[in-house]
């Protein structure tokens, strides 16, 4: 056998049994575990509705390279600062003032804090066209009435997973 005949039986060999792709030695070999998703192709433009844990809700609208609008609230426990004391769960909801761009994987983040003082913070990527997944935590910090403390206040925080489904 030559040198020429001997490589290419190998390459068949390396080929199928799946050791090399196609294109060996090339650039053009493909890696299955990355699909290649562009941010035209990976998100739905339009509304996204869904749950955070199993409590509340969120909503994403978004064109196709970003989310332009944000509405997400998450289950909160509330500490007492003076005594230590846990309250709640609470409702912590929020209305993204910013927008957020898409990156070509369909995966997206942000954290910013509201008028109202409500900080939050989500990340998430675009499973399917028309499927989204992620993480959201908020949290807010207000004052309390105590008649035996004169300036009280609590902090009131929660996380959650969740997962948006495209509504038209």
């Amino acid at each position: 056998m030559t040198d020429r005949k001997l490589f290419t039986v190998a390459t068949a060999v390396l080929v199928s049994v799946g050791i090399a792709g196609a294109g060996f030695g090339t650039a053009s070999a493909v890696n299955p575990e990355q699909p290649s998703a562009t941010a035209s192709g990976i998100n739905k433009a339009g509304s996204y509705k869904g749950k955070v844990g199993t409590f509340a809700r969120i909503t994403l609208k978004t064109n196709r390279r970003k989310v332009k609008r944000l509405d997400a609230g998450v289950s909160a426990l509330c500490r007492r600062a003076s005594d230590d004391n846990l309250n709640g769960p609470v409702l912590v909801a929020m209305r993204a003032p910013t927008s957020m761009k898409i990156k070509k994987n369909g995966k997206f983040s942000g954290k910013g804090q509201t008028k109202k003082g409500v900080s939050w913070k989500i990340n998430g990527r675009f499973v399917s066209r028309k499927k989204a997944k992620g993480s959201f935590e908020a949290s807010l910090f207000r004052s309390v009435f105590n008649p035996f403390v004169p300036l009280d206040s609590e902090l009131c925080s929660g996380s959650g997973k969740w997962t948006a489904l495209y509504k038209r």
